[in-house]
């Protein structure tokens, strides 16, 4: 079957599936974000739509709702999914979550869990290569970079050859001076 994987920021027009007159009976997967002019778009194509999913791998309600997130997090989750709940809850007749602590959360949902499906199996360690440990998130994550540099000094002790990275600002990096086995590393674009 034909696939694409399309950015928000690329617009309906970019796709090929969408166009009017092409494929027929489509799988549409909505991952976290959706506006008005993709919902104004597979709404126009309801009839060819065989499936809708809604992916959900972050509590959007909760960040919406947290004032300790920065207004920015806040604000994308409300703009990209708050602002079009019943529109996208009349399309989508699937919710799939990335943990099973999500779909408890909104039970109403009938979510279903996704695993997570590495690719292919990782090859097995090399002994002649520094193990690397990378965890990358955006500022919304701050509870979690801090666990990840309470991992970063454990591993040091238990493994000290591994490197850990960390995508973060000048802050971040202040806060893991110190730590040998840590680089901080500037956040890039998720493609």
């Amino acid at each position: 079957f034909p696939v694409e994987v399309l950015d928000l920021d690329d617009g309906p027009s970019a796709s090929a599936l969408l166009a009017p007159g092409a494929a027929r009976a489509l799988m549409v997967v909505i991952c976290r974000y959706i506006d008005v002019r993709w919902l104004d778009a597979l709404e126009a194509a309801r009839g060819r739509l065989a499936r809708v999913a809604f992916f959900m791998d972050d509590d959007l309600p909760a960040v919406m709702a947290d004032p300790r997130l920065p207004r920015s997090a806040r604000g994308k989750a409300a703009l990209h999914v708050g602002a079009h709940v019943d529109r996208l809850s009349a399309l989508a007749g699937e919710a799939w979550v990335s943990t099973a602590t999500l779909a408890e959360r909104y039970p109403a949902a009938r979510a279903r869990v996704l695993p997570p499906a590495p690719e292919a199996e990782p090859p097995p360690p090399d002994p002649e290569v520094e193990p690397r440990v990378v965890y990358q998130g955006t500022d919304v994550h701050g509870a979690e970079r801090r666990f990840v540099m309470e991992m970063a000094a454990r591993l040091a002790q238990l493994q000290p050859g591994a490197r850990v990275e960390i995508t973060g600002d000048a802050v971040l990096a202040r806060a893991c001076a110190g730590m040998d086995n840590v680089e901080v590393v500037p956040q890039r674009a998720w493609p």
